[in-house]
């Protein structure tokens, strides 16, 4: 999967999420009602198609698990 190259502000707000988030389940309730709306515009509204939206959400979830798939634009 390539990297996404996202705003220093999208950085923030994931980090910021991360450390709100329970570490013990990633993909439990927590894990979209937490989710900041910068986050979720940029997994839900931005894509115009299913494929990646859904590209976006694994993205997220290998985030979570420690792989390094975000990277911040200059």
């Amino acid at each position: 999967m390539e990297k996404y190259k996202v705003s220093s502000a999208f950085f923030e707000k994931l980090y910021e999420w991360a450390y709100n988030m329970s570490y013990s389940t990633i993909m439990d309730e927590n894990f979209m009602t937490l989710m900041p709306a910068l986050i979720r515009k940029w997994w839900e509204d931005e894509p115009t198609d299913n494929h990646e939206k859904n590209n976006r959400l694994i993205a997220l979830t290998f985030w979570f698990e420690g792989v390094e798939i975000f990277e911040k634009e200059n």
